[in-house]
């Protein structure tokens, strides 16, 4: 949570987010050499080749890349899927996904991205917010060099949430 700290405090919170999840990854998978691993994250960490610069009130800072980035820059090698669906604003958090949603209203759809989705020179939208701001570098870049696939969610309901603790180990 941002607001109990200072602008800057959150800045590099954020832009050091990444990098430290990914170097405590990494270590972990030196362990296990031989280990596949399939990773859930949600936003914008499977983002390979993209970096951005973020701005909280009156603090800003760039950064090189996401998780995924971080990790491949390590040399692990990363297949990501980016998932994006209509948000508050109206729209994906992807152009991508606002061409290519109404091609299959009511569905949800994974697809392969290909030279087709190239065309789209500044395939994220930047990320408003009362005081913040985050902004993707570069601007322009083609979508399937920093990711692998996308899901389309089209049909969505909320998440449902439950009350207590549960014990995951029985």
């Amino acid at each position: 949570p941002w607001s109990p700290l200072t602008e800057g405090m959150a800045v590099g919170g954020f832009v050091n987010r990444d990098p430290w999840m990914a170097q405590a990854f990494a270590k972990a998978l030196q362990q296990r050499p031989a280990a596949r691993v399939l990773i859930f994250m949600g936003g914008y960490h499977g983002l390979k080749l993209v970096g951005g610069e973020v701005t909280i009130g009156g603090a800003h800072e760039r950064f090189d890349h996401w998780f995924a980035g971080y990790l491949g820059d390590a040399g692990t090698p990363v297949y990501s899927v980016f998932t994006d669906a209509v948000l508050d604003s109206g729209h994906g958090a992807s152009r991508l996904y606002d061409q290519l949603a109404t091609s299959y209203p009511g569905q949800n759809v994974a697809l392969a991205l290909d030279t087709l989705s190239d065309q789209i020179r500044m395939p994220l939208h930047p990320v408003r917010a009362e005081r913040s701001h985050l902004e993707f570098l570069p601007l322009r870049f083609a979508m399937r060099s920093t990711v692998d696939a996308i899901v389309l969610l089209n049909r969505t309901r909320p998440i449902t949430v439950f009350d207590g603790v549960y014990d995951l180990e029985r």
